[in-house]
């Protein structure tokens, strides 16, 4: 996903949920793309009235770490920059928001 994507799909996620006012963006640091991503939707969020939450991750590991920081300020939403992160890391995200949220995980091919 190019830069310029980050922003719509925040205003696509905002649509989706008009009362939501805190995101949680997972920023995997190892894709090149991911600080212009961040970098465009932290402008493009008080605009759509939307506070982001930004937990940075290097591997699977530190999702639970960065699903816990999250939970302190109960995001209504999630979005992840990582195109580049590794299929371990993308399962891992599903998992441990399911958790985070209570819910079973969802299924993965």
């Amino acid at each position: 996903m190019t830069s310029e994507l980050a922003p719509k799909r925040l205003e696509l996620l905002k649509d989706a949920v008009p009362s939501m006012s805190r995101v949680l963006v997972l920023s995997y640091l190892i894709d090149p793309i991911a600080p212009l991503q961040v970098k465009t939707l932290e402008a493009a969020a008080p605009s759509l009235g939307v506070k982001l939450q930004i937990q940075e991750i290097r591997s699977g590991d530190d999702l639970p770490a960065a699903f816990d920081a999250a939970a302190r300020e109960s995001p209504e939403g999630l979005l992840v920059t990582a195109e580049g992160a590794p299929a371990e890391t993308r399962a891992g995200k599903a998992d441990s928001a399911a958790a985070s949220r209570g819910h079973a995980s969802p299924p993965r091919a």
